[in-house]
């Protein structure tokens, strides 16, 4: 078959991870792991979506828990009350049905001791509120990070911790990834780059007896993929 430049390989779902000591790298750079000078950049639908306070107040937040990306938090206020503009109780004064309240629902309680831990810094309320938007954004991160999502050592479970449903995590996770700008690394001399941004579905290594010598990434129909590094696809 006529060679096909792997820059130009669109519709690859599972990437192939070629060695185990390039996948640790890769799985970490993908789900968020590193500090927070790594973060992901805002997408054309993220830019179209969040209110700019919102954002900036996302990033910022966010880059208080080393490993968290804002994309997170960010995803987290849009599933909850669509980033302050939903038109319910408990968003914007009173409680819902289950006590949560704010932009990003927290109960009485739990904003009262991620605060007590983790006091917002100057900007919002005094003391801190949970309607008001500053000090439920920075609450949240600090909530995340806890949670499991410092140095990206579990995002589900940090996001899981918000709201314990599995369909929740999910949703959060999709949003997330439809807020990141598509990378635009090209393929290194040395190292690898990262394929794109997902969840890992199935790791390296062994697996239901055998071993699978690749690195799965789930990630929405569309995300962009970028080459891990240079060269030709030789078969397919």
């Amino acid at each position: 078959m006529a060679k096909i430049a792997v820059t130009a390989i669109g519709a690859i779902i599972a990437l192939i991870a070629i060695i185990a000591a390039a996948v640790s790298g890769v799985v970490s750079a993908v789900l968020g792991g590193g500090d927070s000078a790594a973060s992901s950049q805002p997408s054309p639908a993220a830019l179209a979506d969040i209110p700019g306070n919102y954002l900036a107040l996302y990033q910022q937040a966010a880059a208080t828990c080393p490993g968290l990306d804002w994309s997170i938090v960010a995803a987290v206020g849009k599933v909850e009350t669509d980033h302050g503009r939903l038109i319910a109780p408990g968003v914007h004064n009173g409680e819902n049905f289950a006590g949560a309240a704010g932009p990003m629902q927290f109960l009485q309680p739990t904003f009262d001791s991620v605060v007590a831990q983790h006091p917002p810094p100057p900007g919002g309320s005094t003391p801190p509120s949970r309607y008001n938007p500053h000090d439920a954004i920075y609450t949240a991160a600090a909530y995340l990070c806890d949670s499991g999502a410092r140095d990206g050592r579990d995002i589900y479970a940090a996001i899981y911790a918000y709201n314990h449903a599995d369909w929740y995590v999910r949703k959060v996770l999709d949003q997330a990834n439809a807020y990141k700008a598509a990378q635009q690394s090209a393929p290194q001399q040395s190292g690898w780059a990262v394929p794109t941004r997902g969840t890992c579905s199935s790791g390296f290594g062994s697996r239901g007896g055998e071993f699978h010598r690749g690195q799965d990434i789930a990630a929405p129909i569309g995300t962009p993929i970028v080459a891990a590094a240079g060269g030709t696809v030789i078969d397919s």
